[in-house]
């Protein structure tokens, strides 16, 4: 069960990084 639940966080991570890169470059984007 530890395990399953250490495997979801690592993906809820990896999802939060993503999606912060990607707003990231969006505004870069948006202010050039």
């Amino acid at each position: 069960m530890k395990s399953m639940l250490e495997e979801y966080g690592k993906i809820v991570v990896v999802s939060i990084v993503i999606a912060i890169m990607i707003g990231a470059a969006a505004l870069l984007r948006g202010a050039n």
